[in-house]
């Protein structure tokens, strides 16, 4: 998968550039990234987890977990570049929620949780933002099949579409 990254970007006359998003550092190392390329244009906000289990079944550590990559990595990393000035004006940065950030899903009150939290986290920054001239956007797309999502044990195998 890198690899595909690293061939588009640099098609793109890019650099590709992954980060462990849960990390505390992870603002500071987009920040250096940053200043060799005199800031960022596009942020891209996709990381995320799941960590399926009924509410009252699920260990702490997975609603931490899923809340911490999902939702506060966004704010964190966001807070980081935006107190350095490392997204240019009119920069753009996207946030992926969920139609379970909408709607909801049994079984996945955490995952819901963290993406509807990135639509309220958006709401309330493109407020702040369009002052500096940078949009922020969610974007909420419903089921992707994925590897992350062929492990989810509550979903039916056949998907009927309406």
């Amino acid at each position: 998968m890198k690899a595909l990254l690293t061939t588009t970007m640099a098609s793109l006359s890019g650099e590709a550039f992954t980060l462990d998003v849960s990390d505390s550092s992870a603002g500071e190392q987009l920040i250096q990234l940053g200043k060799k390329h005199h800031g960022f244009d596009l942020i891209v906000h996709n990381a995320d987890i799941t960590r399926d289990k009924n509410l009252g079944k699920m260990p702490e550590q997975w609603w931490q977990q899923t809340l911490n990559i999902n939702l506060l990595s966004v704010i964190r990393i966001n807070k980081s570049l935006l107190s350095q000035n490392s997204i240019n004006a009119g920069g753009r940065i996207v946030c992926l929620s969920s139609m379970n950030g909408i709607a909801g899903q049994r079984g996945q009150t955490n995952y819901a949780y963290s993406k509807a939290g990135i639509i309220g986290y958006v709401a309330n920054m493109s407020r702040e933002l369009s002052s500096k001239n940078i949009t922020i956007n969610a974007i909420a797309p419903g089921f992707i099949e994925t590897k992350m999502t062929k492990k989810c044990p509550l979903l039916p195998e056949r998907w009927d579409v309406v």
